[in-house]
């Protein structure tokens, strides 16, 4: 498998990958950006085509193109290896999941069936009524909210909890996922969301790795917390 990493980053560019997500300006031997892992206004962020690694002298961040994939889509090793080796077209040999990669599968899989929750409470339950006329109010049309897989969080203690603990999944993994919490008295489980409208976060392949909710108020709806 080390031979096949090694062929895979071969066969890659990394000032050609990172331009596809960074625009990078010629800076001597070098290439530099505005580093995006973190807020800043002068470029810190550098690429080196002789060593074919990155590095960003403001928040320290740096690796070879392996490393850059993991940090800006949040994935884990196993996951970039089989991006880049589909984009270089070098067959892997079948390796066995690390319990790290089963358990972002299963919090990914645990997203992918809350978004879809969110969106049928919304689009389809009258539970998301308000929700509905809210965003008819701003001008967000069905189409908006389908491409963007916007969806409405019951106010209700236990709504998502009760929906994915039916479909087998564990207290434990719906904590990883960050989708519910635990009272302190009595270390029940309740929904971090409630009566919120949900904006869903997509990863690679359109995965979803996050929410963030906005809560109702007086006047509508405010921005509030993500997970």
């Amino acid at each position: 498998m080390s031979d096949q990493i090694q062929e895979i980053k071969s066969k890659i560019d990394i000032v050609d990958f990172i331009s596809g997500f960074v625009p990078l300006k010629k800076a001597g031997k070098n290439y530099k950006a505005l580093c995006p892992f973190h807020k800043e206004k002068t470029p810190s962020f550098m690429v080196s085509p002789e060593l074919q690694i990155f590095k960003c002298f403001g928040c320290g961040k740096g690796g070879d193109v392996y490393a850059f994939l993991q940090e800006i889509e949040g994935i884990e090793f196993g996951e970039a290896l089989r991006m880049l080796a589909e984009r270089t077209g070098v067959k892997l040999e079948r390796q066995q999941p690390s319990p790290q990669e089963e358990k972002r599968k299963e919090i990914l899989a645990i997203n992918n069936l809350a978004k879809d929750y969110f969106s049928y409470i919304l689009e389809k339950h009258e539970v998301g009524g308000r929700a509905r006329e809210y965003l008819k109010k701003r001008g967000i049309k069905k189409g908006t909210i389908e491409i963007f897989g916007l969806g409405y969080a019951p106010d209700s203690w236990e709504s998502l909890s009760k929906f994915l603990v039916g479909k087998k999944y564990s207290i434990s993994s719906l904590l990883a996922a960050g989708l519910i919490k635990l009272r302190e008295r009595d270390k029940t489980p309740y929904d971090f969301f409630r009566g919120r409208i949900i904006f869903p976060f997509f990863g690679h392949n359109q995965s979803i790795i996050g929410f963030a909710g906005r809560e109702k108020n007086r006047k509508g709806f405010c921005p509030a917390r993500a997970v």
